[in-house]
């Protein structure tokens, strides 16, 4: 059996996949039962892929390397297609609150909150019941912050934020 200690790509794949499993569980249920499969599926034949592309002789690995873009390639779509998912519904149950104009077009700058007690030292009324994992959805154009929790695909909290720039 091989050392895959050593093998950088290898060793990004299985953190990443480690990274992966715990978000996906905060996929909304609907979500998570086919799309968060599809996700974690395309994560462990990518890793796969490295174990036999590692295994051949060097003049074989090249088909196997194409066929690693490849599944790459479908890991990154489906990535893209759940933030999107992710960012449609945030904008959808912003106007559902009447929190942003029906006719609105604005896509929001999504971050995904890492440091709950940083954010809540912060901005400690904002962000008390912030967890770890929330989105905070800015909407610069109508200077909307969003606090949502994509495990209930619900908005925790809202307000309105301006941005200055000191000296000016």
């Amino acid at each position: 059996m091989s050392n895959y200690n050593n093998l950088i790509l290898f060793q990004k794949i299985y953190d990443f996949l480690l990274w992966l499993y715990p978000r996906i569980e905060k996929f909304p249920k609907s979500y998570r039962l086919i799309h968060g499969k599809y996700i974690s599926t395309s994560a462990i034949e990518l890793l796969l892929l490295v174990i036999d592309v590692n295994v051949l002789p060097p003049n074989e690995r090249f088909n196997k390397k194409s066929e690693l873009s490849c599944k790459l390639d479908e890991l990154r779509i489906l990535l893209r297609l759940s933030k999107e998912k992710v960012i449609e519904d945030i904008i959808r149950v912003a106007k559902e609150q009447n929190l942003l104009p029906a006719e609105s077009t604005e896509t929001p700058q999504i971050s995904i909150v890492t440091d709950t007690r940083a954010l809540q030292q912060s901005n400690p009324e904002f962000y008390k019941v912030a967890r770890n994992n929330d989105l905070i959805a800015l909407f610069p154009a109508h200077q909307l912050i969003i606090l949502y929790n994509q495990e209930t695909s619900s908005i925790i909290n809202s307000g309105s934020y301006s941005t200055t720039i000191n000296g000016f």
